[in-house]
This record gives structure tokens, C-alpha cells and sequence, in this order.
């Protein structure tokens, strides 16, 4: 549909979202690019493409239509360790340097050097590090699929080789290239072959994002599970299964997923904790759990798989995730921390860019959505009452919201002479992980779904919470800035960047 029909009651949640979406929206026919903010504009992702299409399909089929397209034309076809090409995989990062522009010179020195080590010919600098984006991509497809129009399957493209293929054929190239990068006990683990890539080639990918529970980092040079890319790839081969079952690879893709299901409580759950661990990684010889609480347990609840649990351990696991999200360790007024505020900040005052002091609309939204799946649409609500308030409250669909451990809310001030917050990134503006989440709850508020009834024990669930939290009613923009009245700082990570790099060389060598 086109959305510029209900402008006014969708700007009416979130004041600019339409104009902001529209910019947003590749003028060159591959869907939606990542940011129109000062690192990432112009560019296109295959991890956010895929996710801020899937969730923007139901008004915008076009943007998920020339998503799928572009990222089938660049999914890999041949094998390059510098940028971790592999046939099948689909692409992490695509930067066109004719398009890109930088807000400040020193924007361009970290993508000089990225360029240097990665590879720009022809100004377009192509990698393929993440590890989720595969996965993602069939989602993708499967939500197109199923919902919009089955005949994707059958639409070619031309791909990096100069070959013709169908949708369907690269379907099935991406779900064995996941198969192919499963261990023997169902563990979803990728090598990282580029030995100058990102370290943890995953949705928070951040140098400081993944440690154990003493503060050390987990050994990117070995493989690493990680929860979220274990959950997607579980989901995306039955995704596959389904929608090619007379393919001659669907019972291979089919036990794979439930090898990985089955590995993923296994290994990822902990029994003392009651929760997901972050992920699996190499540690005294052998692969162990790091027990840090993320907010990335959350996303898990949205994925098919739960329905194949008994009841009540389906029951067990999903109060428990549910119950520790709300809990005083993660909810804010304006969101969900990225990690647990009882773990240790290994940049010490430096807000941490996945830490526990910033509140990611997108990593809230993404539970809300997993938080529906499973029937508990009050306390979906109150994530999602929370993200819109902040997104009105700090302005410019900031990457991700700055909350301290005293619940202080902190916006960006142009004043150079406020007072000084010193993170590891400055949060990018008008960013589709921050513009998709709001104008998908903008618009579901003018197309509300119907209610379902529920389970007794997602109604007791539902009760408990809301009897000890705070609940939220989602205010009037103006409104949002008054009552939340974030604090107004000036963001410095110069020294930050000194920080950070200083506990990249230290873990580099304890690794070693």
C-alpha cells in the first residue's frame, strides 16, 4: 500500500517517520539502504536489509520485492578468504564509495583503512563477515513467499559470476551453505577465515560485545556460536523445507535444523541461571557457554521451533527468559539494556556500544516481536510503548538510546560545552534499524490485529509482570520530551577509540 495515503496518523506516533522511511529507500532498486548518518549512508547491509524488509512487508512489498532481488544478486559464488566469500553466503556489508559522504573528515580515516585491507575495485568495497545474514535472507524470501507472492521462488537474477539463477536455487545454495557450517554436536559456527575481519562477525559485532563472565574476551580466532545466529539458522532451514519440499536437499535441511534445535538447549541453555547463554566459544580446550545475560535470549522467542517443545519445558523456558527481561537488570524507561547492567563495563566509563547502558529500538522491537509470537501482546506492548516514547523523547531515530545505571537518559547536545559522555560510538542518525521498528508500530497502531486468547499460564505470566513493573503509556511526542527529558550531553570517542583499542591488543595477546 502506499503509506503516504495514512502520513499524517503514522507522524502522528512518530513525528517524521514517513519522510525519514522515504529517504531511506534505495533510489537504485535494491530495496532500503542501512543509515542516511554519518558512517553508514549509502550503504547496504544484508543482515538489515533483510530484517527491515521482512518487517516492513506488510504495507511496502516493493522494498522487500528489490531487497530479495539485490541480495540474490550478490550472494557469493565463489570462495575469497580476505572478505570470507563463500558460495551460498550472502553478504554482510556493500559500500559504494561514488555515493558515500561522510559528515566529518574523520569519517573517511576508519573506511581508508577499510578499504586498504578489504578491497574496493571499482569504488565498491564487498564482504561478507556476518554469519547471520544468510539466514535472514530466507526469512526474508519465506515471509515474501508465503504472504505476498509465491512466484519470488521463480524470478531470476544474474548473479556475481554472470550466471542466470532463480530465487529458488538460491534459496537452496543458501540454506547448504549453512548446513555446511554445522558442527558435529549441531553448533552453527562459521570460521572466520579473514584474519583482518571483524572479530565477532554477528549482529552486535562491537570489539567488547562478547566476554566471559572475568572480564576476557571469547576467542574470535577460534569458531563461535553465537545464540541469535544459531536461533535464525534453525528457523530459516525449516523456512526452506517448506517452501521447497520436493528439493532434493529438503530432508537434509530438515534434520539439520533439528540437530541445531536440539543443541541449542542443550548447550546454549543454562539450568542456574534459567537462561540463553550469549554463545558458545573456545575456552581451556573446548567449547563452553559464556553465561553473560543479553538481551539476545530475547530474540530466540520469535522463531518457529518453541512449538516443538513439550508444553510445560516450552512453558518453564519462556517464563524464564520472559521474567529475567523485566527485570530490574535489564528494563528501563525507554527499553530493554543490551546486557545485563550486573555484568562488568570492560571499557570502564566508556558507554559501551552493546553494553548495558544503551537501549537499541531494534533489539527491543525484535523481542516484542518474539514476546507477540508467544501471546503476551501487554508486555509486547509496554517494550514497544517504551522504544516509541524514547525514539520521541531523544529525536532523529538515534541507532540506539544512552540510559546509565541510575536510569539517566541522555540525548546528543550540539553545545560542546555540556557535560561530557565519553562512548565507544556516537549513535548514527536516521537509521533503518531505528526507522523500521517505528514506523512498523506507527502503523500497526492504525491497523491494530486481533486479539487471541491465551494459554492460563501467558495470562498469569502477563499479570505477574505488569503487577511489579512500572507500565507504560505511550505519550504524545511532546509529551515524550518533557516527561522523559533526557539529559543533554556532549559525545566524545576519541577517548574511547584509545580505550577500546588498548583491550582489543590486550585480549589479542591473552588469545594467543
Amino acid at each position: 500500500m502506499d503509506i503516504s495515503n495514512i502520513a499524517d496518523e503514522l507522524n502522528a506516533v512518530v513525528p517524521g517517520v514517513t519522510d525519514a522511511y522515504q529517504k531511506l529507500r534505495a533510489t537504485n532498486g535494491m530495496g532500503m539502504y542501512t543509515s542516511m548518518g554519518a558512517f553508514y549512508n549509502h550503504t547496504l547491509f544484508g543482515r538489515d536489509a533483510s530484517m527491515s524488509a521482512r518487517f516492513v512487508a506488510d504495507f511496502d512489498h516493493t522494498a522487500a520485492y528489490d531487497t530479495i532481488i539485490a541480495l540474490a544478486a550478490l550472494q557469493g559464488t565463489r570462495t575469497e578468504r580476505r572478505t570470507q566469500e563463500q558460495p551460498g553466503r550472502i553478504h554482510h556489508e556493500l559500500r559504494d564509495f561514488t555515493l558515500w559522504r561522510p559528515h566529518r573528515w574523520t569519517d573517511r580515516i576508519g573506511f581508508a583503512l577499510a578499504r586498504l585491507v578489504w578491497g574496493a575495485p571499482h569504488s565498491q568495497m564487498l564482504t561478507y563477515f556476518a554469519v547471520d545474514t544468510t539466514a535472514e535472507y530466507i526469512r526474508l524470501v519465506n515471509k515474501y513467499a508465503t504472504s505476498i507472492d509465491r512466484s519470488i521462488l521463480d524470478r531470476t537474477v544474474r548473479n556475481r559470476r554472470g550466471d542466470t539463477v532463480s530465487i529458488r536455487d538460491s534459496l537452496a545454495a543458501a540454506g547448504n551453505w549453512i548446513v555446511d557450517n554445522i558442527d558435529t554436536k549441531g553448533l552453527f559456527a562459521p570460521a572466520r577465515t579473514g584474519r583482518l575481519s571483524i572479530p565477532y562477525q554477528t549482529f552486535q559485532d562491537s570489539v567488547t560485545a562478547y566476554y566471559w563472565p572475568d572480564g576476557s574476551a571469547l576467542n574470535y580466532h577460534q569458531p563461535i556460536a553465537y545464540v541469535e545466529a544459531q536461533s535464525f539458522a534453525i528457523d530459516a532451514l525449516q523456512d526452506l523445507a517448506r517452501l521447497l519440499p520436493e528439493h532434493a536437499e529438503t530432508e537434509l535441511w530438515r534434520e539439520a535444523a533439528e540437530r541445531m534445535r536440539a543443541a541449542l538447549f542443550d548447550t546454549f541453555w543454562h539450568d542456574e541461571s534459567h537462561f540463553l547463554a550469549t554463545a558458545i566459544a573456545m575456552r581451556d580446550g573446548h567449547m563452553q557457554a559464556s553465561a553473560t545475560r543479553n538481551i539476545s535470549a530475547g530474540w530466540t522467542l520469535n522463531s518457529q521451533y518453541w512449538s516443538a517443545l513439550p508444553d510445560l519445558e516450552r512453558e518453564q523456558k519462556i517464563t524464564a527468559i520472559v521474567r529475567e527481561l523485566f527485570s530490574h537488570d535489564f528494563l528501563t524507561q525507554v527499553g530493554l539494556r543490551t546486557r545485563s547492567r550486573n555484568h562488568p563495563e570492560p571499557l570502564g566509563i566508556t558507554i559501551d556500544y552493546h553494553g548495558s547502558q544503551t537501549i537499541w529500538p531494534m533489539f527491543n522491537f525484535m523481542v516484542a516481536e518474539g514476546l507477540r509470537r508467544h501471546n503476551l501482546p501487554r508486555l509486547a506492548e509496554q517494550i514497544e510503548r517504551r522504544i516509541i516514547n524514547g525514539c520521541n523523547a531523544v529525536g532523529e531515530f538515534s541507532e540506539f538510546f544512552i540510559v546509565d545505571h541510575a536510569d539517566t537518559l541522555y540525548s546528543e547536545s550540539p553545545d560542546p560545552k555540556a557535560f561530557t559522555l565519553w562512548v565507544q560510538f556516537i549513535p548514527e542518525k536516521y537509521l533503518a534499524y531505528t526507522v523500521v521498528p517505528m514506523i512498523a508500530l506507527a502503523y500497526r497502531s492504525h491497523y491494530p490485529g486481533q486479539p487471541q486468547s491465551q494459554e492460563p499460564w501467558q495470562a498469569a505470566l502477563e499479570a505477574e509482570i505488569l503487577a511489579t513493573i512500572p507500565t507504560v503509556e505511550r505519550y504524545e511526542p511532546t509529551e515524550a520530551k518533557r516527561l522523559l527529558a533526557p539529559k543533554p550531553v556532549a559525545m566524545n570517542r576519541r577517548g574511547a577509540t584509545m580505550r577500546s583499542l588498548c583491550y582489543m591488543a590486550r585480549e589479542y595477546w591473552r588469545m594467543k
